[in-house]
């Protein structure tokens, strides 16, 4: 259970094809959870929500990588974020992939010292190259 004082915030790296990382900072602390390609993407949020006790409507933010990776994996991803980001009203931010604990608890702090964070812009993937999604003639 987190402390009634504490924002979280919902972290997701989903540029990886093979290994997609949910991570939730929570009272300084971070807490990751590996899921494998074929894991849905809301089934295990909610499994690590309900881990920690927290529904989703308490969660103060959320961040994602935005790429390079790949075409699939990102814009499932950060679709899904963007979209819990936008119908929650929350504020959503920019990470780097391989997840750095630095940063995320950066974020975190920076989360915790906002007011009222709200929603403002979504993240756009990238993709690292040109999508290769049609045959050249």
């Amino acid at each position: 259970m987190l402390s009634k004082a504490s924002k979280s915030l919902i972290v997701l790296d989903s540029a990886n094809r093979e290994q997609k990382v949910w991570a939730i900072v929570a009272d300084g602390k971070i807490i990751l959870h590996k899921i494998n390609r074929s894991t849905d993407l809301i089934r295990s949020l909610d499994q690590l929500l309900k881990s920690i006790s927290q529904p989703i409507k308490l969660v103060a933010g959320f961040a994602v990588c935005s790429g390079p990776g790949s075409f699939s994996a990102l814009r499932g991803g950060i679709a899904l974020l963007n979209s819990l980001a936008w119908a929650l009203d929350k504020p959503i931010y920019n990470i780097k992939t391989p997840l750095e604990t630095k940063e995320i608890i950066s974020l975190w702090q920076k989360l915790n010292k906002t007011k009222k964070p709200h929603f403002t812009k979504p993240i756009m993937p990238f993709y690292g190259r040109e999508p290769n999604i049609t045959i050249k003639k």
